[in-house]
Parts: structure tokens; sequence; C-alpha cells
């Protein structure tokens, strides 16, 4: 398809998310009215009514009333959920021109491992849903957000972390990671330079009301690239003035972290009219110096085996990143149009071995134009976006960020222009089936200016996709089926310009057209227990880094590419029980995937010479491999406001070839805390007090194709590339206080309690130096409502 049908076909879309008040036609609105209040009968204020299906929330008064007006005619689920008490879910009918009453009872929080998803048909928190999602609400998400992504999502049960230093990490799903698994914004891909562990997504979570984690093939939704799962993350929804009036609300975040004085700060203002319109923006920053490890003395001064190089202080981990957002719609009985905004511009300095710096500047600007039309049971979704990022790194340099931006001495520079459109067509429960149905656009333009890591190329790829789940009585069946036609075509680059000239234009030029598919059952076997079961297809194409990348990697060696790969197929399988009483909660799943030509690095044996360094050459080669996998998650009430939560995690992994276990997978671990958590506490609402554990199992290395492996072949020279057991402490204590009815929330975490000292399996620097040392995090935030 040429760039002008791609334009044509992006416009297409943009086309019908402006016209969507037109298209909708006349309806009469509906209306819902209530009130939510607490076992005792007092009025719960701040309490948030969701109607997902529509993207529109709304918090109750002080009184603990509350009104959405202008409400489809339509089958709806209302998700209501509140600070200290139990989030409850319940399915009204609207009817147009006839009000809805719906008044609600909050019992007192227990336990609740099952949150609100939207990702795939459901919209509730149905323990009966096959798919198996996890959400980070939007309280733990405020408290537990990091420059890491990775790092902040690591509480879910089955999500581990690739990290290097206090800002890079990717998030591992059952041992898939990077390019095996899909990172989207509202259910739409947000594409990056997924080439190594320290190219991680350039985005920042301001603007984020939670983040949803599939675990397991997600590539029915999102195509290639979500073999492995995906992390969705959800934006807050468009403001509305639900009663007469205006309305204007102001939030002020800010927080601090002492490991390496990180300072975050954030600012938005959100405000809505009558008539429809509404519009919310924020900017925030985050910037930290350089991160502590515990102390130790070097290698250099004690020669022991293993020694760290560097400790304590560690240069050339400084970071600085600003991030904005925004969002202008309108919206009425037929639904909502709007425009969002988020953008990203990052420079941060990563540690190498050698004790030299790699200064990096990322950048990504996304706008999105979405709409939500409703008419009766069908929810039509149109969205196109357009992607723009850029990442430069000063890596061959050895430059940190702050000289490089100051000489534009910058040696590798890449960049990407990304068109994407992509329908949806969701439907409520029509004779108990409900599910979604919808076709997907993408063209990627990527351009490289500086470097051998990709060269220039253009990728297309177009897809049809459709989601449904079955409920009858006690069973809930789903099944989805998704097509994908893709064509990747390159620039000439080093690795193919060395094949045989009848053999370059194939290299150059790979299509793949892939099938995927899945089918889950849902058994409640009682009022408490449910047991799912599933089998998903997964598959994803081989990158432009993947095929043609060429270049010295400061974090581990030369990385080869292999221009003949083939695209990664998976099936997996998983069953699970699941536990939903007032006082337990729980889930125990169990998982094997077997994948089919399976990437991975590995070395050569050979070296290459970097100026004066002698670097191992790894290449990407690839095999059939299985990864079976435990996760197990249980919360209780164990006395009055008294809660034990815990979770395990564990995996093993064969490469079919070779028979030794597949490289960068995570080590066993196992969480476990206490938490002291009443309603309220004086002007204390939902306070808490908790104190935690973490208990990381040790991990051999996966032989030679194991990267960051060199200390285990050195054994008497510094560094670890297997890692010993350890066990780290965390507490926290926090709640929302108000004063003169300003509601403040705050929060005080701290991590590695004792100033353990102790290295990560996934933690790229583990050959020279140790992980993060002791870190206490103080968090303020103060919602304002302005104008009511």
């Amino acid at each position: 398809m040429s760039p002008r049908r791609v334009h044509l076909a992006v416009a297409s879309v943009a086309v019908v998310v402006l016209a969507a008040p037109a298209m909708a036609g006349a309806q009469t609105p509906g209306m819902l009215a209530g009130t939510v209040r607490d076992g005792a009968g007092s009025p719960i204020g701040g309490a948030t009514i969701s109607l997902p299906t529509l993207d529109r929330d709304v918090a109750t008064d002080r009184d603990g009333s509350f009104m959405l007006r202008n409400l489809p005619a339509s089958t709806l689920a209302v998700h209501v959920r509140a600070l200290g008490y139990r989030s409850v879910t319940r399915r009204i009918v609207v009817h147009g021109g006839v009000p809805v009453r719906l008044d609600l009872t909050l019992a007192p929080a227990t336990v609740q491992l099952a949150s609100m998803v939207v990702s795939g048909t459901a919209t509730t928190a149905d323990r009966a849903t096959p798919l198996d999602v996890a959400a980070l609400a939007p309280e733990k998400l405020k408290t537990f957000a990091t420059a890491s992504l990775g790092r902040t999502l690591e509480r879910i049960p089955g999500v581990s972390s690739i990290s290097t230093g206090a800002m890079a990490g990717n998030p591992v799903l059952r041992g898939m990671s990077q390019g095996q698994i899909r990172l989207v914004r509202d259910g739409v891909g947000v594409e990056s330079f997924a080439g190594t562990s320290r190219w991680t997504p350039p985005i920042s979570l301001g603007s984020a009301d939670r983040v949803e984690v599939i675990r397991g093939p997600a590539s029915v939704l999102y195509g290639s690239s979500a073999m492995g799962g995906a992390v969705n993350i959800l934006p807050k929804s468009l403001p509305r003035a639900e009663r007469d009036g205006a309305t204007v609300s102001a939030l002020v975040e800010t927080q601090y972290g002492s490991n390496n004085h990180e300072r975050y700060a954030n600012g938005e203002l959100a405000s809505a009219l009558r008539s429809g319109v509404g519009l919310r923006v924020g900017v925030n920053r985050r910037t930290a110096g350089d991160m502590a490890t515990p102390d130790a003395t070097p290698f250099g001064v004690s020669r022991l085996p293993h020694a760290p190089v560097f400790a304590g202080r560690l240069a050339h981990t400084n970071y600085d990143q600003v991030a904005s957002y925004g969002q202008l719609g309108t919206a009425g009985a037929w639904g909502q149009v709007q425009a969002m905004y988020d953008g990203f511009v990052g420079y941060n300095n990563f540690l190498n071995a050698n004790g030299r710096p790699t200064g990096v500047r990322n950048q990504n600007h996304e706008l999105r134009m979405r709409g939500t039309l409703v008419r009766g049971p069908w929810v039509l979704k149109p969205n196109v976006t357009y992607q723009s990022l850029r990442i430069q790194r000063a890596a061959t340099a050895a430059l940190r960020y702050e000289d490089a931006r100051a000489t534009d001495g910058w040696d590798q520079d890449l960049g990407k222009q990304v068109y994407t459109s992509r329908v949806e067509l969701e439907h409520a429960p029509l004779r108990a089936f409900t599910g979604k149905l919808g076709i997907e656009y993408q063209y990627q333009l990527g351009t490289t200016r500086r470097s051998a890591i990709e060269p220039s190329s253009d990728v297309r790829d177009a897809a049809a996709f459709v989601l449904e789940e079955y409920r009858r009585g006690r069973f809930t069946l789903s099944g989805g089926a998704r097509y994908d036609q893709r064509d990747q075509r390159a620039d000439l680059g080093s690795l193919v310009g060395e094949l045989p000239a009848d053999q370059r234009a194939a290299a150059l030029h790979r299509t793949f057209d892939v099938a995927t598919g899945s089918f889950g059952l849902g058994v409640r076997l009682s009022e408490a227990l449910t047991w799912t079961s599933s089998v998903g297809s997964g598959f994803r194409a081989p990158s432009i880094q993947d095929l043609y990348t060429d270049e010295n990697r400061p974090a581990f060696g030369w990385l080869e590419g292999n221009p003949m790969l083939r695209p990664e197929r998976s099936l997996s399988t998983e069953t699970a029980l699941r536990f939903d009483a007032p006082r337990v909660s729980g889930s125990v799943a169990a998982y094997r995937n077997r994948v089919r030509d399976y990437v991975f690095m590995l070395n050569t044996g050979r070296t290459r010479q970097v100026a004066t360094q002698t670097r191992s050459v790894f290449a990407l080669s690839q095999t059939d491999a299985t990864l079976r996998g435990v996760e197990i998650a249980a919360e209780s009430e164990v006395a009055t406001h008294l809660f034990v939560e815990g979770s395990y995690s564990a995996i093993r992994t064969r490469n079919e070839t070779t028979g030794e276990q597949l490289p960068l997978m995570p080590a066993d671990n196992l969480r476990g805390s206490v938490r002291w958590a009443p309603t309220r506490l004086g002007r204390l609402q939902a306070p808490y007090v908790r104190l935690g554990t973490r208990y990381v199992r040790h991990k051999r290395v996966a032989g030679r194709t194991e990267p960051f492996s060199d200390a285990d072949f050195a054994p008497t020279g510094p560094g670890l590339g297997s890692t010993p057991s350890y066990e780290t402490f965390d507490a926290g204590l926090g709640g929302r206080l108000t004063l003169r009815a300003q509601p403040l929330d705050v929060s005080v975490e701290a991590q590695n309690l004792t100033d353990l000292p102790y290295r990560d399996f996934l933690d790229t620097q583990k050959g020279f130096t140790l992980g993060m040392g002791r870190n206490v995090s103080v968090r303020v935030a103060a919602p304002f409502a302005l104008l009511r």
C-alpha cells in the first residue's frame, strides 16, 4: 500500500470519529442517579462511579449522591469503588427518557484481588472470565509508580522486570519480554525501539487512570508482539459536567525518593461545560541524581572473586524526564469524541562495565482521535493515532547526555513515524453473547540517521479480529480469532550486503500471513470458587532490529541480526482456580507455553574489537522452546482490619535443541506482607500500615546463551552471572487526610529497608555492581474542586 493510501485510510477513520455525533442520530437521553453509603447509612463522598463501556465516570458529592446524564438506551455495567471500601459492580438497563435510580451500600474493604478490567470482552471484575487479566488499580498505581514501567508492575504475580539502574525496566510476563509483549495505550499499540533491555518504553503514567496486564497470548486482540501478553495503559476519562453549570478541578502531586534524590511533580487542570465539552491538561517532570547501592568493597581493592566493580554512589545513573498530556472532546447521549495527546522527552545516563557512560535521549509524541458511538446495544469505537518517536544515544562516543546534548555528540540516531487506524464494534449482552469485532491497519516508517542498529524501513500491517464471550448459568465460554497480513521492507545494511546478490531482495522484503486464535472455559463451581481453562496461540514477526542489526551494544557485546529469521509462534494452555469470598480471596494458575522458532541471542564464541575493547559477539538464532510455570496469589483478613497477602511465581524453561534453560528468565520469587487497614481513623480515610518481604531464589545462567554471563566463566574475576538467593524487606503507610474539607493523599513507602547487598538475576548491571540500596519515597497528592 502506498503512503497516499495509508494516509487515506487514516483520514477515513478520522472522519468517522469527527462525524460520530451526526451518525448517531437523535436519541432520547437517559439518566442514572443515586447515592453511595456505608453500612451505618453515612454518605461516602469521593466514591467513583464508572461506566466502562462508555468510558465515563463521576465522583460522588459530600452527601454521597451522584448523577450521570445523557446516557444512551442500553444495558450497562456500573462499577463503584471508594477508598477503604469493597468495590461492587451492578448491571442496569437504561431506557430513553426514563431515569434509573441506583442506591448502593458499600461494605468496609476486606480482601479484593479482582479489579474492574476492560481488556478483552470483560468490563467487570467477573472471576469467571477465562482471559487472565490483572489490573493495577488507580490508588496502587499512584502509590507505586516509578520511572521504570517494569518495576511499577512487579507487584502483579507473574510480572518481573529486566532492569538497568533506577529508571530502565522492561516488563517480563511469564518469561516473555521486550518484543514478545505488546505495550498498548487504550487498546492501540505504542511502538518503541525495543532492541535491548536498556531501550525502555518512552512513556509517563501521568495521564493514566490504571494499567491492565494480560498474562498469556494476546495476539487475537493486539497482533504481532503480543504472543507473551500485553500491558494496556488506560487513560483518565473525559471530564463531564453531570450537574448544572461548569466544573473546574485541579490535581497537584509531588514525590521524593531518598536513594537517588528523585523528585517528581505533576500538575493537572480539568474542566467541563454543561454543553458536553471537556478538557484536561497536565505536565510532569521526574528528575534524579546518581543511584546508590549498598556499601561494599570494590573488586579493585578486595580482589575477591565476584566482588562488584563499583559500589556506593554510582556515577552516570542520573536521569531527567518531562511529560505532558491533554484531552479535548465533546459528549452527548450519542457517546463522545475526543482528541488526546501524550508527550515524553527523557534524558538518562547508563553506567557501563568499563566505568564509562552512555547518554540517551528518548522522545515520544502520540496524538489520538477516538470516538465512542452508542446505538442500543452496539458501541462503535473508531480510533486513529499518530506517533512520532526518536532515540539518540552516545554509546560508542561514551558521552553523558549532558555533553552529547551540548555538542550534538550522538552517534546513534533513529526515528519512527507510526500511523494506526483501529475500529472496534462492541456489543452488550445479546442472547448471552458479549464481545467485539474489529479491523486495524498500521503503517510504520523508520528512519536511521546514524547507527547500524537497524536500517531505515517501512512496515505495514492489516488485521481483522473477533472476540466473543458466551454466558449461560454457571458456564462462561470465550473464543476469538485474528488474521494479520504484515509486509516489511528495509534498506540495504551490512549483514544483507554480505549475502549473494540474488538473495538480497528476498532478505530485505519479508511478508508474513498469520492466523491466531483463542478458546476458554470458565465454570463457577460455587458462589466463591471458579475454575477456568484456556488455550491460545500467538505470534511475533521478527523486528527490523532482529533481522538486520549489526552493532556494538555496550550492555553485553556485539549483536548480529539474522535476515532469515522466521516468525515466532506460540501455543499456550492455562488452567486456574479462583476463590473470592468476603474475607479470603486468591488464585492458583498453571500454564504451559510451547514456542516454535523462539528467538534468542547465541554467544558465538567470536570477538570483535571496538576501539580498545574486545567484545563478545552474539548472533540471533532460533529454536523450539517450552515454558512452564505456576502463579499463586492470596489475601486474607485474619483479624478485624488486619490483612495478610502473599504471592509466588515460578517458571521452568527448556531450549529444545540444547536441553538448556532459556536465557533472561526470572528467578522464582515469593512475596508476603501484613497490612493493617481500617476504613477510617480520625480524619484519615483508608489509612494503612504495611510490612512486606520479597524472597528471590538463586538462579544459574543458561550456559553461553545467557547475556551478561561472562563473569561466570572468569571464576577469579569480578561480578556475577548466576545470582544467589536474597530477601529484602519493605514497608509503607498512608491514607487520605481531610483538612478543612481539602483532601490530601499521603503515602510513605520504603524499599530494601535493611540496605541489603544483592544482585537480581534480570539486572543487566549485575556483572559489575549491586542492586539498588535503601529507598524511602514520600508522595503527597491534593485534588482541588475549584468550581462545581
